[in-house]
This record gives structure tokens, C-alpha cells and sequence, in this order.
């Protein structure tokens, strides 16, 4: 729990959802802490995968299957 919050405390962030359920947002490149705050988000707060999106910025030489099937793994989300 208190590894999950700080994470959030320097990486997060929250923004309105247009009146429904607050945005909660993390941002970071290291797979090890994207790793925790999602397992965090999962056991803490219970948050199923549905409800859960990810987003990647890539530059324009990168593969982006790979990419995606990468960080499918590190989120445990589908790519």
C-alpha cells in the first residue's frame, strides 16, 4: 500500500472524467515500477483490466508490435 501511494504521490496524477469516476493516471518508462502501481491498482483499489487503459509513446523507428506485445507483458494487459 505504501509503496503503491508513494508511486502515485511522484508519478501520478488525477483528472475529471466529465462527472464520472475520477482519471487516475501514472506515467513512467521503468517496467519494474509500472509493474508495482499496476499490481497496486489490482489488489488495492481492485480494479479489473476492463477499466484499465495504457497508452505508449514511441519514436518513428520504433517497432510498434513490439513494443505493444512488451509492455502487454510488463501491464499484464492485452496488446
Amino acid at each position: 500500500m505504501l509503496v503503491g501511494t508513494a508511486l502515485y504521490w511522484g508519478e501520478g496524477t488525477k483528472s475529471d472524467n466529465h462527472g464520472r469516476w475520477p482519471v487516475l493516471a501514472f506515467a513512467n518508462s521503468d517496467p519494474a515500477l509500472i509493474a508495482v502501481y499496476m499490481r497496486f491498482v489490482r489488489r488495492v483499489f481492485r480494479v479489473p483490466n476492463i477499466k484499465i487503459r495504457g497508452g505508449i509513446h514511441l519514436y518513428p523507428n520504433t517497432d510498434i508490435e513490439k513494443a505493444r506485445n512488451y509492455w502487454a507483458n510488463i501491464t499484464k494487459l492485452l496488446p
